[in-house]
């Protein structure tokens, strides 16, 4: 499958960061799996946001965000596949399929954006 950039991204004041932020998925291996993948444009996939945690965040993170961008999609700008944004920092864990706006299972106060399909939530890969 084609490389995607996922980014999470910390709101913080600038100061010194005394532990390494990490990110980690016990689904992720590297790249996007058919459970990841759209099911739509001539994919069969299961479209389902992965499992995501971090730890060691700056203690003056003001909330986390979390973006999908694949800048290799043939549209010649790239192509966001979610933007999740304005999670609280008590949160340290994003569950398997939260992308899915209908599930209701993103953190309370956290908003997600429309992406390049045009829909809020999370829309999987789907190489050509």
């Amino acid at each position: 499958m084609k490389r995607i950039i996922l980014i999470l991204i910390l709101f913080v004041s600038i100061k010194t960061i005394a532990q390494t932020f990490t990110l980690k998925s016990n689904e992720l291996g590297g790249q996007a799996t058919n459970k990841q993948a759209l099911n739509g444009f001539g994919c069969n996939g299961e479209n389902k946001s992965s499992q995501l945690f971090w730890e060691n965040a700056p203690s003056n993170t003001k909330s986390f965000a979390i973006t999908i961008f694949d800048e290799d999609a043939p549209t010649g700008s790239g192509w966001w596949h979610w933007l999740i944004f304005d999670i609280p920092t008590s949160v340290k864990e994003l569950k398997s399929g939260t992308g899915n706006i209908a599930a209701k299972i993103a953190p309370e106060d956290a908003i997600q954006s429309i992406t390049d399909f045009k829909t809020y939530g999370y829309g999987g890969p789907c190489p050509p």
